[in-house]
């Protein structure tokens, strides 16, 4: 066999071997759901060790290389439905632990816009622009996550019968839990929206917030203290002794509860009374106890990523997504934020 023949032979082969690499490829490229694909591979790189979720509650510092590769990851994830508005809402937690608050501000406002149901994403823009020196917007974004709290609820009540049968009664946080946590987060909302009214003066406003705070939970000491505040700016002192008294009487260590009453008190003309206020201020400051209300700093909700997974799972997008490894808890509408 001479070399041309040799050529011919592989030349004859190899266009018919092309042919059929691109018949194959075409075929695979209808075939596989490249989207599954891709979700696969992003469900593998979720974030199994909940280093997110553990910067939300405040138990461990920001490491922004950490921070980054995440934010890196929610730009991907945000491509893809139905998490697109959670995926958008952590890209916002990692610009705001950059200290990118514009970037943070834009990725909720997107969130929002593509799903306006969770409290948590308006309760965190709230938070952002409040940082940003934006009462207005803060007010108006922390109202919306207020209202939105309770309604929250019943779309928890909703799933748990689905969710049981996906994962067992035993995977899922009971439904008394979750009501608990979403009024937890109520007063949590009530309370800062209160500190923001008093710092705007409007000072019904403030009451207003005391009265719901109270309705939920009349033993929340931070509503009588601005209810307190509200009442002695007002000149209206023996109301303003009564409300300081009652937030004493349920945290006798409130170094500001002290002080406001005792210039309360000093304004009525009890001297003695005020000056008993004045030296538990004193006292108090030598055990190292500092003001508490409106100094305890705020953290932003976070969605974990088994959450933001198992909701595909639910809808059927992809088989096996869910916990993986550790704690094995689901909660309940895998739309609870941390």
């Amino acid at each position: 066999m001479t070399r041309d023949h040799i050529f011919q032979a592989i030349n004859f082969i190899f266009k018919r071997s092309a042919v059929l690499y691109l018949l194959v490829f075409l075929v695979a490229w209808r075939v596989v759901k490249w989207d599954i694909v891709q979700m696969n591979f992003l469900d593998y790189e979720r974030d199994s060790s909940g280093y997110l979720p553990r910067i939300a509650r405040g138990e461990i510092p920001v490491d922004p290389q950490r921070v980054e590769d995440r934010r890196l990851y929610y730009l991907r994830l945000k491509n893809f439905l139905p998490v697109k508005a959670l995926a958008y809402g952590n890209l916002g937690f990692c610009y705001f632990h950059l200290g990118q608050y514009a970037q943070a501000i834009h990725a909720y406002q997107k969130a929002i816009a593509l799903d306006k149901s969770l409290y948590a994403l308006h309760y965190n823009l709230g938070h952002i622009f409040l940082l940003n020196n934006q009462p207005e917007d803060a007010e108006q974004s922390l109202r919306a996550a207020l209202d939105l709290v309770l309604p929250n609820i019943v779309m928890y009540k909703g799933l748990e019968g689905k969710f049981k049968d996906f994962h067992g009664g035993d995977a899922v946080v009971g439904l008394g839990e979750m009501i608990a946590m979403a009024r937890g987060d109520q007063l949590r909302i009530c309370e800062e929206l209160a500190g923001l009214y008093f710092k705007l003066k409007n000072y019904s406003a403030v009451l207003s917030m005391v009265e719901r705070g109270l309705a939920a939970d009349k033993n929340h000491t931070p509503f009588y203290y601005y209810a307190g505040l509200v009442h002695y700016t007002l000149k209206k002192y023996p109301a303003a002794v009564s409300f300081f008294t009652q937030a004493l009487e349920r945290d006798p260590r409130l170094l500001e509860g002290y002080y406001y009453r005792g210039l309360s008190r000093q304004k009525l003309g009890d001297k003695n009374l005020a000056d008993m206020d004045f030296i538990k201020v004193s006292v108090l400051k030598s055990q190292g106890v500092q003001e508490t209300v409106g100094q305890k700093p705020k953290r932003l909700f976070y969605f974990d990523d088994n959450q933001l997974f198992f909701k595909i799972y639910s809808l059927g997008l992809l088989k096996g997504a869910g916990p993986r490894g550790g704690d094995e808890k689901i909660f309940i509408g895998d739309l609870r934020p941390q």
